[in-house]
């Protein structure tokens, strides 16, 4: 406590933030969102925090997934729970299945039990990344408890003629190498895109350990079309496919077993397609995604010998069509019908037998929503709205579950000034139970787990409010929320002769958080500018029953940099150089039981971690090439450490090098 007297002092004068980004320009451009609202929407005028993850951000971070780029923002946390590749969200004290993924404001999952990861989608093709901090249920259903994530791809409309990039980037922690382009031709009816990445990756070390069975491979294709008929019609479609063979980073009881896992097939394949009507103050818009997921696991001994196999296979089909109509000069009505399906399949082989786990089992989910969004002044914004949602689950093609949820929000934003704007919202949230939790029957390392019919949803009642403001010189935010959480399923330990633990509603969760941040920005004469700043993130829970804290709550976290920016006088050379500091006080809170059997076993010491980085980026005289490059080191100190709940070290001293070209 003693150190963390010395320390925050120093480290609340940083901030951070983005290397290249040009803040008198970023100032004057409104911040269009379509999460929370389900359309566009100025991110000002929306009653809810809301945080944007720019393209340069993500080049300058070079994330491995979406999870990962989120927690290197000030949006929310990360949890590791496989290769670097496979970390999890953490937001508002919740994770894994309580946040909604999205893609382009369409639901994906692809089952796994973690939850959403977002480690299939094109990283290099990622325009924005929208995050939504607080209940996000009202407007994307099933799973919203701590917030939701939209992923946004770049526009292919956005520039007539042939466009791309393309880049390489590599790691020298696990000898990561990887290349990706993607080239997009569009006219004034139609464009066409095409995109392809490829990475490899050996094992990673966490101080002078390496963790073994980390190493993966990953092939992404994809290619995408669209068409516009007539003035306020448009048609797209898009293909995808990943094919992997990823590790399972060995934990400490991994070791002392001598038993480990990999994935020598975890792939992917997807197709959406959608449709946009909007003329006479009405849009329509319609989007269908089909998801198909192929795993085999095989468990292995430390000198690689299999033992066994298991083969999983998933089908998801997701789709939404929704009506905004404007009804008043300063009024939008959404509303609108989304259904989430999955089915799921699971076969174990061992000694030359094959055994059917799950054969067949599905879930449904089916929403109905209404959300007005109401503007009385133009300093004054209003959101309100309900929805319904059923969940069907069966398993093995017999009778299941049926569960039903009501969700509703209100909330306000209001701007006094140009440097302040105040928003207040409370909303609910809830969580239909998943196939695993309701139905399946399924043998894990650490014993049989068996499903509940009789789960009821979990639900939340959150109240959050804050305030934050912009301008060329300065900006910063400050935001409070309150949660309580009701009906949360754990794992309980289970008396019956054919199962060793099963899915219950025991948990209770009040929780409480504060997150603020701000950044400065100083111009020293000459194309040079210094850029300081601070962000702050904390929340704690506690079972209201028992008083024991809450094991999934992250810890203090105080993240800062400082860079130093130059530009020359003929505009086509930016550079800068910089660093920074993330610290983790002690994560004293996790509690014996299935919880921290599950992730980790004993409370994991707080760290420093610091990194510096250095960029440029050089453009063409018609401002459209561009070549890029970047070299952030990480983990200087070469700290041994343990983020968040994951059952897996993080990674030790690591040097990424990046470099792209645009055209």
């Amino acid at each position: 406590m003693k150190a963390f007297r010395i320390i925050f002092p120093i480290i609340l004068v940083l901030i951070s933030m983005t290397a290249f980004a040009d803040p008198k320009k970023e100032a004057s451009l409104k911040e269009v969102v379509v999460i929370g609202s389900r359309h566009k929407k100025d991110v000002k005028k929306l009653p809810v925090d809301c945080r944007v993850i720019r393209e340069s951000e993500i080049f300058h971070a070079q994330p491995d997934s979406v999870a990962q780029a989120v927690s290197q923002s000030d949006a929310g946390h990360a949890v590791r729970v496989g290769s670097p590749a496979f970390n999890t969200f953490s937001l508002h004290g919740f994770s894994g299945r309580r946040i909604i993924l999205l893609e382009e404001g369409l639901r994906v999952d692809t089952q796994r039990s973690i939850g959403p990861t977002g480690s299939f989608m094109p990283m290099f093709d990622i325009a924005r990344v929208e995050v939504l901090r607080g209940p996000a249920s009202l407007a994307y259903g099933s799973g919203g408890l701590g917030g939701a994530i939209n992923v946004v791809y770049h526009n292919p409309w956005k520039d007539r003629g042939l466009h791309g990039a393309a880049g390489t980037r590599f790691h020298t922690n696990n000898m990561q190498a990887g290349a990706w382009a993607r080239a997009n031709y569009a006219a004034e009816k139609w464009f066409v895109k095409a995109y392809a990445g490829y990475d490899h990756a050996g094992d990673y070390k966490s101080g002078d350990h390496r963790v073994k069975f980390s190493a993966y491979k990953n092939l992404l294709t994809g290619a995408g079309a669209g068409y516009r008929p007539a003035p306020g019609h448009q048609l797209k479609i898009r293909f995808e496919s990943q094919v992997s063979d990823m590790g399972k980073p060995a934990t400490v009881s991994d070791v002392a077993n001598g038993r480990f896992t990999r994935f020598p097939k975890d792939n992917d394949y997807r197709g959406v397609a959608g449709y946009v009507y909007n003329r006479h103050n009405t849009r329509v818009e319609t989007k269908a995604a089909f998801n198909m997921t192929q795993r085999r696991f095989q468990s292995i001994d430390s000198m690689g010998t299999v033992k066994g196999v298991k083969d999983f296979m998933s089908w998801q089909a997701s789709g939404f069509i929704q009506v905004r109509k404007k009804i008043a000069k300063n009024n939008n009505l959404t509303t609108g019908v989304d259904v989430f399906h999955t089915v799921v399949s699971l076969d174990k082989t061992a000694k030359g037998k094959k055994k059917t786990i799950m054969s067949k089992d599905l879930q449904t989910l089916a929403g109905i929503f209404v959300i007005d969004d109401y503007n009385p002044t133009p300093k004054v914004g209003i959101m309100a709205g309900i929805r319904y949602e059923v969940g069907i689950t069966s398993a093995n093609s017999t009778s299941g579950a049926i569960q039903s949820a009501i969700s509703g929000s209100i909330g306000w934003s209001y701007q006094p000034a140009p440097m302040a704007r105040l928003h207040m919202t409370y909303g609910e949230a809830f969580r239909i139970p998943t196939i695993k939790e309701t139905a399946a029957t399924m043998p894990t390392p650490i014993g049989m787990f068996c499903g509940n019919k009789d789960l009821r949803p979990e639900r939340s009642r959150e109240l959050q409010a804050g305030i934050d403001g912009k301008n060329k010189w300065i900006s910063y935010g400050m935001d409070v929320f309150y949660i309580m959480a009701n009906d949360l399923i754990t794992l309980k330990a289970c008396d019956r002769p054919d199962c060793d633990y099963t899915y219950v509603n025991t948990e209770a969760a009040d929780i409480i958080g504060v997150d603020g941040r701000i950044k400065a920005v100083i111009a020293l004469g000459r194309g040079l500018s210094l850029i300081p700043g601070a962000g702050i993130t904390y929340e704690y829970g506690v079972n209201p029953s028992t008083w024991k804290p809450v094991p999934m709550i992250p810890p203090l976290t105080i993240s800062g940099s400082v860079f130093l920016k130059g530009r020359q006088s003929w505009h086509s050379l930016k550079w800068s150089v910089g660093g920074g500091v993330t610290s983790s006080l002690k994560q004293g809170r996790v509690v014996p039981g299935m919880e921290a059997a599950l992730w980790q076993k004993t409370p994991e010491p707080g760290y420093n971690l610091f990194w510096a980085q250095a960029g440029a980026k050089i453009t063409g005289f018609n401002r459209k090439n561009v070549i890029e490059m970047v070299i952030r080191a990480e983990n200087l100190a070469n700290t041994t450490f343990r983020d968040h709940l994951s059952a897996n070290p993080g990674f030790g001293r690591n040097i990424r090098i990046a470099i792209r070209a645009m055209f």
